[in-house]
């Protein structure tokens, strides 16, 4: 009875064991459906407001970066030469899906304008009306880098 027992559970072994290895050459099937498509979302807009003139920093470690980047994980999305104080810039955004999303903003002051603090507000509007919003400051002499996340999955 014990040699029939341990012969049983040798065959059900190695039977599981086979079954796995014929299915390692098979490829997956990807069913697509509706729930796999992409859902954007357009009529996004971001505001970008700074509190000084924006300008690229000729002593800077990249004298010729933009004075203003906005970057969206990773990807640069829009740049500016420059920008007055106290004067908005609004961008168009490129249709995104709908997710979490991280927008990255980053700005440099001119040498004039190092000794002080200066803050640069990033607005993320959807037809007018605002998602997400965030304000940082800038150390003295330092470019200012802002991370804003918005989540719009939940967007109608």
């Amino acid at each position: 009875m014990r040699v029939l027992l341990a012969l049983a559970v040798c065959v059900l072994i190695l039977g599981g064991v086979w079954r796995y290895t014929a299915t390692l050459g098979v490829p997956a099937t990807v069913v697509t459906t509706a729930a796999n498509a992409v859902d954007t979302l357009p009529g996004l807009t971001v505001e970008l407001h700074a509190t000084a003139p924006l300008a690229p920093s000729p002593f800077g470690p990249q004298p010729e970066a933009p004075a203003l980047a906005l970057l969206l994980h990773g990807a640069t999305l829009a740049t500016a030469a420059s920008l007055p104080a106290f004067e908005s810039l609004h961008l168009d955004l490129p249709p995104l899906p709908r997710e979490r999303i991280e927008l990255l903003a980053r700005a440099t002051f001119p040498e004039g304008e190092g000794h002080r603090r200066h803050a640069l507000r990033v607005r993320v509007l959807f037809h007018g009306a605002p998602l997400a919003e965030a304000t940082a400051w800038s150390q003295a002499g330092l470019p200012l880098t802002l991370v804003l996340p918005v989540d719009l999955r939940h967007v109608q």
